[in-house]
């Protein structure tokens, strides 16, 4: 699959302010968005004028996608790239998926204040990233957003960062690489999305609270938090493509099948990076340039006069979410 931007939003967030609104040649009002492109929708029996599109909808309900692509994503991209303006809309879903750069930029700098993440979404992710930066609108993102420019802009984190990933190609990327060339056995092939997804996790654990999961050692390791943040990130995306939130709701309440499986691996995650701040606290946050400990040591400056309390398990969560973009 070719790097295609993706955005989706949720065709009610058009609705409350980002869009316009003009009339076709029969009188009947058609729905503009973003920067004036129009979209390209699916279209059910809801969106009679544009029948040729019914068969979007038709795939994704039956499932018959499925024939000819390996993923959900790389089936976005197919249709993305079919589409004239880079923007489609899955009226089953309530979503409109665009990768038009203009509309990117309209939504997330020009109004990005019309397209908040609104409750489908957050209560979607709301198991995992609960509320932190990646799942919360108005004031809540504005604070988390102002307190992680602060620190994303000291030099000293910069610098951090540049000993953290060097230190990881040095030590494990290039040896791991070295160890395999010119072996022309099974045992000398590697998985490279797997190996920059471990080398990614390193990093991200490393700079944002000082701890290293060691997945990229030559034995590449099954890290349990790694794998149970990656299944519940899988599991919790796993929730918009079903037709109706009713569906994973049911199956929440009676906590079976898969949001079982994902409540587990959410518990593990919790357990993880509780166990991490309790670590820290016990050996203290002075002299540690990770993210964690210079947010706790500007927390304790201000000697408890935060106005906005987030809970840290919910802080390390989020952190481990930017190792997956």
């Amino acid at each position: 699959m070719s790097n295609i931007p993706l955005t989706i939003v949720r065709c009610s967030q058009v609705s409350r302010g980002g869009g316009r609104e003009g009339r076709s040649k029969g009188g009947r009002r058609r729905r503009r968005i973003f920067s004036g492109q129009s979209i390209w929708p699916c279209s059910c029996s809801h969106c009679k004028p544009y029948q040729s599109q019914y068969h979007v909808c038709r795939s994704f309900l039956t499932s018959s996608w499925t024939k000819d692509f390996a993923n959900f994503c790389d089936w976005y991209a197919h249709l993305l790239r079919k589409s004239p303006t880079g923007t489609i809309h899955f009226h089953v879903l309530g979503n409109i998926v665009t990768s038009n750069l203009e509309n990117v930029e309209y939504m997330f700098k020009t109004r990005f204040d019309n397209y908040p993440k609104g409750k489908p979404f957050t209560v979607l992710l709301g198991d995992l990233l609960g509320r932190g930066i990646f799942n919360v609108d108005g004031d809540m993102w504005r604070f988390q957003r102002k307190m992680a420019s602060l620190e994303l802009g000291s030099v000293t984190v910069r610098y951090h960062a540049l000993e953290v990933v060097t230190a990881e190609i040095q030590s494990r990327l290039i040896p791991l690489m070295a160890s395999v060339t010119g072996n022309d056995s099974d045992a000398g092939i590697l998985d490279m999305q797997d190996v920059f997804r471990r080398f990614s996790f390193d990093n991200i654990c490393k700079f944002s609270f000082g701890l290293d999961p060691g997945c990229l050692e030559p034995s590449l390791p099954i890290s349990k938090f790694a794998d149970a943040f990656d299944l519940a990130s899988k599991l919790s995306a796993e929730r918009a493509m079903t037709s109706s939130p009713v569906f994973w709701k049911i199956k929440r309440f009676f906590n079976v099948g898969s949001e079982k499986q994902l409540k587990e691996a959410v518990r593990i995650i919790d357990d993880q990076a509780k166990e991490v701040i309790k670590q820290r606290r016990e050996k203290g946050y002075v002299a540690k340039n990770d993210l964690l400990s210079r947010q706790r040591r500007g927390r304790e400056r201000e000697e408890g006069k935060i106005v906005i309390s987030i809970p840290w398990s919910h802080t390390c969560v989020n952190m481990l979410a930017t190792s997956a973009t």
